[in-house]
């Protein structure tokens, strides 16, 4: 914001007096072009031409938008946790199509490859979300993921649990409407990998989707949330020494004892978790504030949460 300096006698700001504006039509001016500022290329490149190419592809018609292609997806093998604690019911893959409309597949139990129709010339982001029996769509636990490159290599694209986050913000900008032509998709994939410290879903995921939307994003928000440790009721401390998290890059998570000796893991804050006691997979969800504060909800292991 400029701020616009008053001469001793409080003149009001952008007015000159009549020696000084006739100064101002007798100076001569510049007859130089000003220089060019060269853009920056970050997380945003060039979204206005982004956006007139998506004009253009309206503007040709249909045939454009709507080519098309078969991807095989191969799923990644749960970690082990997950195998020794929760019952398996099945995988959702999902993805969004030309026109910003979501398409899915359910794949049962046991079933770790499936062959869905993808558009060809613009970036598509696939999800696959693990279920557990009679459970919803939407988790709790997380999700693997993959983008696949317009125009890509066809044949087999594998999800990996490494690119989840990276995949479900694409998906969810894309299903709102922001075209994804107008994000370095690569390389915010590439630093979700090597920023996060080996678990993009530490760091603050609704800044990084609402500042991609707003065309706003810097590469420094991607960074993991601090840690603290959250006391964990005795009640409910797992016999052998460990939760299971809902992240599958964390699956394991250690209970530590504090100096008074009372069990406690390490969570990131602000925000939710979901863990599951090895022993019986009865389910605990951790809500964590901006002060750090806390509070636990158990419910039972095959209830997930409402829809989105």
């Amino acid at each position: 914001m400029s701020v616009s300096k008053t001469d001793g006698g409080g003149s009001v700001p952008g007015r000159r007096s009549g020696a000084a504006m006739s100064k101002v039509r007798r100076r001569a001016l510049p007859t130089a072009s000003p220089p060019t500022v060269p853009r920056p290329r970050g997380l945003l490149p060039a979204a206005g031409v982004a956006g007139a190419l998506f004009l253009f592809l309206l503007a040709a018609g249909c045939s454009y938008l709507g080519a098309e292609r078969t991807v095989a997806v191969l799923l990644p093998n749960p970690p082990a946790a997950w195998e020794e604690t929760l019952d398996n019911g099945g995988c959702l893959v999902a993805w969004p199509d030309a026109y910003g409309r979501l398409e899915s597949v359910l794949l049962p139990p046991g079933l770790t490859r499936t062959v869905i129709t993808v558009p060809k010339t613009r970036w598509v982001p696939v999800t696959g979300q693990p279920l557990l029996p009679g459970g919803s769509g939407t988790g709790p636990l997380l999700p693997a993921g993959v983008v696949i490159a317009p125009a890509g290599v066809e044949g087999e694209v594998s999800l990996t649990w490494i690119d989840g986050a990276a995949a479900l913000m694409l998906r969810k900008l894309a299903l709102c409407g922001v075209p994804l032509e107008g994000i370095n998709v690569q390389r915010l994939v590439r630093e979700l990998r090597e920023r996060a410290e080996g678990n993009p879903w530490s760091v603050d995921c609704e800044r990084i989707l609402a500042g991609l939307a707003a065309a706003e994003m810097r590469v420094d928000w991607i960074v993991p949330r601090r840690q603290l440790l959250v006391l964990l009721p005795r009640a409910l401390l797992p016999a052998p020494g460990l939760l299971v998290s809902a992240n599958p890059l964390e699956a394991a998570v250690p209970v530590e004892v504090t100096a008074s000796g009372e069990p406690a893991i390490a969570a990131h804050t602000p925000g939710m978790a979901v863990y599951f006691h090895p022993g019986d997979g009865r389910r605990f969800d951790l809500r964590v504030g901006d002060d750090g504060a806390f509070d636990w909800l158990s419910v039972p292991a095959d209830v997930s949460p409402p829809e989105e």
